[in-house]
């Protein structure tokens, strides 16, 4: 997989705070996302995604 790039997930993460968004399950693997606490999102849990 890629690695985590802060800068390609910020506009995505202010996106989802304004549409109210705060605490999430997130469809993909787990990884660690660092920056997501700063735009006020907590990740709850993931889905891994069925292959």
């Amino acid at each position: 997989g890629r690695k985590w790039d802060s800068r390609l997930h910020g506009v995505g993460a202010q996106i989802l705070r304004a549409v109210g968004v705060g605490r999430m399950k997130v469809l993909s693997r787990q990884r660690k996302m660092p920056s997501m606490a700063g735009f006020g999102l907590e990740i709850t849990g993931y889905v891994t995604p069925e292959e």
